[in-house]
């Protein structure tokens, strides 16, 4: 498994997770961490079926954290990716962080601008 692991140069859907793991065992097993109980989503934003999971989400809003990876597994045409990204991430928060370009109103940037890093 770690020889396997170790011969990718990046990363592979068959790979360990090896440094997480020893890293949260070693913590449990000496005292120095615990279990967690956060309730967490994962979607895959190249997967076709996370647009209504996210639909969902936003919906419910029933989870502690949640998680939008482009694992890029469907090869999902990457606009209709930026535009699932966008209204979710619109929709669940409606208003600019201070962090974010533009003077802090509720105007998210138009479809295609760069400041989500969803396109091509």
């Amino acid at each position: 498994m770690f020889a396997d692991t170790a011969a990718h140069q990046f990363r592979d859907d068959a790979d360990y997770s090896i440094v997480p793991s020893l890293h949260h065992g070693y913590g449990y097993q000496t005292g120095r961490a615990t279990r967690g109980g956060l309730r967490y989503f994962y979607a895959d934003v190249s997967d076709p079926g996370s647009g209504p999971r996210l639909a969902g989400l936003l919906r419910r809003r029933d989870y502690d954290v949640f998680c939008l990876n482009d694992h890029d597994s469907s090869r999902l045409d990457p606009a209709e990716q930026e535009r699932v990204v966008r209204e979710f991430l619109t929709g669940y928060f409606p208003l600019r962080s201070t962090f974010e370009r533009g003077d802090g109103g509720t105007d998210h940037p138009p479809a295609g601008s760069p400041t989500l890093g969803c396109g091509p």
